[in-house]
């Protein structure tokens, strides 16, 4: 009993001091990895609180431009030292990439737009705390080359989404994800939107060539899990520099006509999309399963749906402007979870000629303003703006300042609207944060410069 009694306490003693060494371990990892999600969120904050209504509204809106040209003279200089634009997309049929010397051509402009919103502080004062949220800077790169690629020279060739779905191997999207992820990554690009998770139903591909080899596949498992893969890889190549946007939710595949030509009106009630057309963007929101299998946002297609509540002769507005259909989409437990993790939604082109079409079939009345104001009420965060004009005035500068400018009043005058606009900010500023790091005055710089790219000619 002598020894029993003598190892009793000198056990319980053992497992008390062992206890409090892990509770000592698991303390100390909580106290290291706590500072930098509260740093973080300090920091949007910090960011928030510091931005006027002109710099807030600015950060909704996603600007293309017209050739190489960032003088201090130049509309796209103007957007973003004057406009606070949130991001540029680049694009080869606006002339942004010179034809020799691509990816030298390409890094240089990303720099010089990055430094010029860099002079840009956040609250207008230099002295007082200093924050820079970095420019958006966006591609549609999607593998395949001409016309779906924008860089056709300096990257490495990457195969089009039919032909990676065709291996059956998703390892192969991941190594292609990769690739792409760390060149674009190395180019300054910290926003790509080029994976499509459209499921292929139509029966007749000939009638929407713009689907064509731009598809994973016609199994919603599989087209998920190569989405979830590819993802995966942009974000393993880039070091999580890059954003990933999956295009065209809730799913286009059975689009009978290229949606950047005509809205196009597909029979799907919810019950169906659940079951087939949003699989694949279930797999890569709510359950993804890990944060690097996890897309940062979805483009909502310019589409409509007949029979959405189950009524036959029902059919939605485009999806993208639709506030009632979109939100009961957005409200799914798969992507709510995901919308409340900070997931950002993200307006398809509504500078398109379906669009056009759709609110003015004469030609005569097109008003940007209210094109992106039912955008952005239907529960968008950003706005892609594109080619966009008025009526009569033919001009994609002068369009795009004057929504601006219409938000910035309606911010200042409307408090549900300015709460709106505050809540989509917040996304844009989490996503910009978690790619660049910090909002610190020196904004990050490229990896490497000019001279150092490997340039194909």
């Amino acid at each position: 009993m002598k020894v029993v009694t003598q190892k009793t306490p000198r056990n319980a003693r053992t497992r008390f001091w062992y206890g409090l060494l892990l509770v000592t371990v698991l303390l100390l990892q909580a106290v290291t990895t706590i500072p930098t999600s509260a740093q973080g969120i300090g920091m949007v904050n910090q960011a928030l609180a510091k931005m006027s209504p002109e710099e807030k509204v600015g950060q909704l809106f996603l600007v293309s431009f017209d050739g190489t040209d960032f003088s201090t003279t130049s509309e796209i200089y103007q957007l973003i030292t004057n406009y606070h634009v949130g991001g540029v997309l680049l694009r080869a049929d606006r002339n942004n990439f010179k034809s020799e010397l691509t990816t030298d051509s390409a890094k240089q402009l990303i720099t010089a737009l990055q430094e010029t919103h860099s002079s840009a502080v956040v609250g207008g004062d230099p002295s007082n705390d200093p924050l820079v949220v970095p420019l958006f800077i966006g591609i549609s790169q999607e593998g395949g080359g001409y016309p779906y690629d924008q860089i056709l020279a300096g990257l490495t060739p990457i195969p089009n989404q039919m032909a990676l779905g065709a291996t059956w191997d998703p390892s192969l999207a991941r190594q292609s994800g990769e690739i792409m992820g760390r060149e674009l990554s190395e180019l300054g690009f910290n926003f790509y939107y080029g994976l499509s998770l459209d499921v292929l139903t139509l029966t007749d591909p000939a009638k929407n060539p713009d689907l064509s080899t731009r598809l994973f596949g016609s199994d919603p498992y599989w087209v998920g899990q190569f989405g979830k893969a590819f993802t995966a890889g942009i974000k393993t190549g880039s070091g999580s520099k890059v954003a990933v946007i999956a295009k065209r939710f809730p799913g286009g595949g059975a689009a009978d006509r290229p949606a950047s030509l005509d809205i196009p009106t597909i029979r799907k009630s919810l019950e169906e999309l659940q079951t087939y057309e949003l699989q694949p963007f279930f797999q890569v929101m709510g359950n993804a399963g890990s944060p690097e299998d996890t897309v940062d946002g979805i483009v909502v297609g310019h589409i409509r749906y007949q029979g959405f509540q189950g009524n036959i002769r029902a059919t939605t507005k485009p999806i993208s402007f639709d506030q009632q259909a979109l939100a009961q989409l957005l409200d799914m437990p798969d992507i709510q979870t995901w919308r409340d993790a900070g997931g950002l939604v993200v307006s398809d082109d509504l500078g398109t000629a379906a669009v056009k079409n759709f609110y003015d079939p004469t030609g005569q009345t097109f008003n940007p303003k209210l094109v992106a104001r039912d955008a952005f009420l239907a529960g968008n965060d950003m706005l892609i703006m594109g080619n966009i004009s008025a009526s009569g005035i033919g001009n994609n500068f002068t369009s795009v300042t004057a929504t601006i400018d219409y938000f910035t009043q309606r911010y200042k005058d409307d408090e549900n609207f300015a709460h709106r606009v505050d809540d989509a900010v917040r996304r844009i500023l989490n996503k910009k944060l978690a790619v660049s790091g910090s909002f610190s005055v020196s904004v990050q710089k490229p990896k490497i410069q000019p001279s150092q790219l490997d340039v194909k000619t």
